[in-house]
């Protein structure tokens, strides 16, 4: 049961290593495939836990818990970036400007055109 066990903590140090790579490196459409992994050999050692398994999780729930952080910190890059996006598109659409009572007036750029002549 011991050696079972060690086998299926590797694999999931192996995996946990693996998602977190794929964290750093963007590719975040990979972490359905990997948690879908990691949720079966979570529960391939369920049975082979003992009272002396602790220690054991310990470490993988450190390292789970880093990725949380990873994947929120890059979560939370994408909300920062969208956002910069929309300030962007906005600002290109009019300008913002206050009158002498200080309320906030909205002043859109026309669209150009141009005539052509024959």
């Amino acid at each position: 049961m011991r050696g079972e066990r060690e086998d299926v903590l590797a694999a999931l140090r192996t995996l946990i290593e693996r998602e977190s790579d794929a964290i750093r490196r963007g590719a975040l459409a990979e972490l359905p495939v990997l948690g879908a992994r990691k949720a079966a050999l979570i529960e391939a050692l369920s049975p082979a836990l003992d009272v002396n398994a602790a220690a054991d999780l310990h470490g993988l729930r450190a390292d789970c818990e880093a990725n949380g952080r990873l994947l929120k910190a890059a979560l939370d890059g994408i909300a920062a970036a969208r956002a910069r996006l929309a300030a962007i598109r906005h600002a290109g659409s009019g300008l913002d400007t206050y009158d002498s009572a200080g309320r906030s007036r909205r002043v859109s750029f026309a669209t150009l055109t141009v005539e052509r002549r024959a």
